[in-house]
């Protein structure tokens, strides 16, 4: 962007070593084919009376500024070299530069040329004397559908030039949009600016990278959904931009504020939009037009381009020829303090230009008046501290300001600067110093003093209002407890009803008594119940057990092909040390020490050893266990911390998934037919049915002790559809067919042989899944479907 200038010190030889865009420099070459339209100068700081500030950024700063010598004024933006290279926005700049170099549109700012020092870059932009649109908008509260149709259109217009020149802006915003003096609209800050690939923007090697093609440039409030989504840029970005602008003339209010950023993207993604009832037809036709989610949609960046916006009822009455010359909306100025100054030019005194430039005169200049400037004129932007000492001597005449027991003194310079020949010479001298120096601790105390009163009020008003929202939380807190205490009572209901049957069966001495959910096998392991589950993750995968099966319950035959598996799920009987007598009636003193494993079939966690649930009730666990040897009715199992003399109620091949245990695996037959897979649950009207009629039936033999686990059939029907749903079934239900409908599949078993294990499966195999004493007959396509034929009561063997 800036010429190379030697012997300046290290930072400005590091900084243009990078900055590869040359203009008019004699050591330094540039590209024949392109030159800057706003040349490099060897102006100085110190060449410009500078004023007040127009903005501040992230790395820049822009001021007012009137050249000296023609007294033209600019806007000058001072950006920080040291910033720039530290942070990789060389880049940026150098884009910047070349973007506005090249354009030419009245509704554009114009960039007249640019220089450098040390420490800074500075561009000469063309000052927009009106301010910007969103101070008229703050100003006014809200523009009139007039004004803000007056102000679309401009930016339209100038929007319409700068996507035929191949560019996308990215950053429109009413704090862009500059008005002159006179009152028209000029789009300003191109930072953000992206060419695009056809752009007719001529730009130099590396002057811009492609990194900012996909990534979030601009204002949380005005960015489109494609941009938090990664797309690439497009013209419709800028739509949506100048969508949201028009909302907020009209309105006074961005469409999408909130308390947060992130809540603004929230309603953003979501398009959550709310238009005044004051909003005409027209303004909000155009508005969800240009809000519209897809970018190819929105008017101006489809086939028709802006002639689709322009055509919009919106804009009925536009002159679009001749739009520049129409006479603008008034301004509301903003009202001005009275001031003591002669000049015009009002300096804002909390902009300190002191850490601008170094002070030094480039060579080369052609300014010959600058070695006879005045010592206090060269260093005239030093701080305020030393400013008494350096213009003491000068002979600019100013006036000094103080109050004194309630009455005003103005001490002029030059009068002191007199003083100092007459006899008295150091008297005056001490009583200007002693005067100054009273007034500037005069100032310091009422600001320090002000300052703490307003941060002892602030510190009242925060604790005030903390304090309020600390006990609005803590009563939130206790209603959200208490109706979780109440939810979780009315969830785990059935739960609990069914761990009280099976605590009571089991402390019964009556032989006869079995659990509902009747026990095949007994856990015997190394962990009591008094010690609980082991605590350490770490040890779970070297703990052993071997599970000893019921002969009666469960043949042989039953648990043949259960070593092809490497895992194995284990259903079983949680513990029974758990009160839940006293969770039902007392919860807040009911202390758990029960863990629940809670298996993640198709979760995002590997494996299930380090999913555990402390303090959940539930009479049944589920877990997964490693395969060492089944001998008999015995299966040797390691992984697992089940407690010594846990009941299990079933054990089931464990099928891995992509995020499941590392190194499970299945038998080859499994592979070849996936015969385990559930695709859905499907209940016939038989069945239906028949479990309205067979509950009935249950009722009527019910004991008065009896407790049903479930209250109603439609309970019961959920807890089948959910138990059918997991993508695992025992081997004794894959084996064994039904008895009296289809006892020619009897024969299907696993064999084993020499060959590869073959198991040649039918959907006419009928399984059953006894629960609460009914009997619950289905079938499995090939396609993974499961079809719930019918329910009937077990015929006692």
């Amino acid at each position: 962007m800036l010429a190379l200038v030697g012997g300046e010190g290290d930072m400005e030889q590091e900084f243009d070593a990078k900055l590869k865009i040359q203009n008019n420099s004699a050591n330094t070459q540039r590209s024949k084919s392109f030159a800057f339209r706003a040349p490099q100068e060897n102006f100085t700081i110190q060449d410009f009376e500078l004023g007040k500030i127009y903005g501040v950024g992230s790395y820049s700063k822009v001021v007012r500024a009137k050249k000296k010598d023609t007294a033209n004024v600019y806007a000058l933006k001072i950006m920080d070299k040291k910033f720039i290279t530290k942070e990789n926005k060389t880049a940026y700049v150098k884009l910047e530069r070349i973007v506005l170099d090249q354009l030419d549109h009245p509704g554009v700012v114009r960039l007249f040329f640019t220089f450098q020092d040390t420490f800074s870059l500075y561009m000469a932009l063309e000052s927009c004397e009106g301010g910007e649109l969103f101070d008229q908008i703050t100003r006014k509260g809200r523009l009139s559908e007039d004004e803000a149709r007056f102000y679309a259109a401009e930016v339209v217009d100038a929007l319409e030039y700068i996507h035929s020149m191949g560019l996308i802006h990215r950053d429109i915003k009413p704090e862009n949009l500059l008005l002159t003096s006179d009152g028209h609209i000029k789009i300003a800050d191109f930072g953000s600016v992206k060419p695009m690939q056809d752009s007719r923007i001529t730009v130099l090697p590396n002057a811009a990278s492609d990194d900012k093609a996909c990534t979030f440039v601009g204002t949380a409030a005005y960015v489109p959904p494609e941009v938090l989504n990664s797309s690439p840029a497009t013209f419709g970005n800028d739509l949506w931009a100048l969508g949201c602008t028009l909302y907020q003339m009209l309105s006074g209010t961005s469409p999408f504020k909130d308390a947060s950023e992130w809540l603004i993207f929230q309603r953003i993604i979501a398009r959550d939009i709310r238009f005044p009832n004051y909003f005409s037809n027209e303004a909000r036709d155009i508005i969800d037009q240009l809000l519209d989610v897809d970018p190819s949609r929105r008017p101006g960046a489809g086939p028709d381009g802006y002639a689709s916006l322009k055509n919009h009822p919106f804009f009925s009455g536009i002159d679009w020829e001749n739009l520049r010359l129409q006479t603008p909306p008034r301004l509301a100025m903003e009202p001005k303090a009275p001031s003591t100054h002669s000049s015009g030019d009002e300096q804002d005194p909390s902009w300190n230009p002191s850490h601008i430039g170094d002070g030094s005169v480039r060579p080369n200049d052609g300014n010959g008046a600058a070695a006879s400037v005045s010592e206090a004129d060269r260093t005239g932007f030093q701080k305020q501290l030393d400013a008494p000492k350096k213009n003491f001597l000068s002979n600019t005449t100013q006036f000094y300001s103080f109050t004194l027991s309630s009455r005003n003194f103005h001490l002029s310079l030059d009068e002191a600067h007199s003083c100092l020949h007459k006899s008295h010479l150091y008297v005056y001298r001490l009583v200007v110093i002693f005067f100054m120096a009273a007034t500037k601790l005069l100032t310091i105390s009422i600001a320090l003093a002000a300052l703490s009163a307003s941060a002892a009020t602030l510190g009242v008003v925060f604790w005030r209002r903390k304090t309020r929202a600390d006990e609005e939380k803590i009563r939130e807190l206790e209603r959200s407890l208490k109706a979780a205490l109440q939810n979780c009572g009315a969830e785990r209901q059935g739960r609990i009803r069914a761990q009280q049957a099976l605590r009571k069966v089991a402390n019964s001495n009556d032989s006869n008594n079995s659990y509902p959910l009747a026990p095949i096998a007994i856990t015997r392991s190394c962990f009591s119940t008094r010690n609980g589950t082991p605590r350490q993750p770490l040890v779970v995968p070297l703990a052993k057990a071997c599970l000893v099966f019921d002969p009666t319950r469960v043949p042989p035959a039953s648990l043949e092909g259960l070593e092809g598996y490497s895992h194995c799920w284990i259903i079983y009987v949680f513990h029974l040390n758990t009160d839940l007598d006293k969770l039902w009636k007392h919860p807040s003193r009911s202390k758990f020490k029960a863990k629940v494993r809670v298996p993640r079939l198709k979760g995002e966690r590997m494996g299930v050893f380090a999913t555990r649930s402390p303090h959940r009730p539930c009479p049944i666990g589920l877990t997964v266990a490693k395969v060492d040897i089944v001998d008999g009715n015995k299966v040797f199992i390691s992984g697992v911390d089940l407690v010594d003399g846990t009941p299990v109620l079933d054990i089931k091949p464990y099928l891995p998934y992509c995020d499941s245990m590392p190194g499970a695996m299945v038998p080859d037959w499994v592979k070849t037919d996936n015969m385990l897979a559930i695709t859905s649950v499907n209940f016939s009207h038989d069945f239906s049915a028949s479990l309205s009629h067979c509950w009935s039936r249950k009722l009527q033999k019910k004991k008065k002790t009896e407790i049903l686990l479930y209250t109603s059939p439609t309970e019961f029907q959920k807890l089948i559809h959910q138990v059918l749903s997991w993508d695992i079934r025992s081997v004794s239900q894959r084996i064994r067919p039904h008895k009296t409908e289809n006892s020619s599949m009897n024969n299907a078993t696993l064999e084993d042989d020499d060959s590869q294990e073959e198991v040649h499966f039918s959907d006419d195999i009928v399984y059953h899944l006894i629960l609460e004493g009914l009997d619950t007959s289905y079938k499995i396509d090939y396609d993974g479907n499961v079809h719930v034929e019918k329910i009937e009561p077990c015929t006692p063997n």
